[in-house]
């Protein structure tokens, strides 16, 4: 069987580009784990978190993705930086526990995942009696 060359190309771009992010996010949960000794369990919720905002952007004014994020990086840099800020005011500096400080960022992580959920998903939306849901997948590929 015969693959086409442009499809093999394909292929090796994506798993490196897909590599290439699997490295970066494994660095950035090292540096934190290993290194700040700070047990932050929330980095897969922001980074779902910033790829639906780099899809929205694309989708609604069709800015490139990656344009999105280098832009955005400033903004979540400091969210994070004011999330550890308070990790650090309420757990760190007064000696606590670290299974309090995991109990928080179990919390971020909760709540960004369920936020996203409400916000990004047709699932929790309430619809009128006037246009069901099979009605509109005809139409279009989401509920709305």
């Amino acid at each position: 069987m015969e693959f086409p060359t442009a499809l093999v190309l394909n292929a090796i771009v994506a798993g490196l580009l897909l590599g290439g992010f699997y490295a970066a996010v494994s660095v950035g949960i090292s540096i934190s784990f290993g290194m700040l000794d700070v047990v932050n369990i929330a980095h897969p919720a922001f980074i779902i978190l910033g790829s639906y905002v780099a899809y929205s952007f694309n989708d609604r004014m069709g800015v490139d993705p990656i344009v999105v994020s280098i832009v955005l990086s400033p903004l979540f840099f400091a969210f994070g930086l004011l999330l550890y800020r308070i990790y650090y005011q309420c757990f760190e500096k007064r000696g606590q526990e670290s299974l309090r400080g995991l109990a928080f960022f179990f919390g971020i992580l909760f709540i960004t995942e369920v936020v996203l959920v409400l916000v990004c998903s047709c699932i929790f939306r309430v619809r009128s009696s006037a246009a069901p849901c099979w009605r509109s997948r005809r139409t279009s590929s989401r509920c709305a």
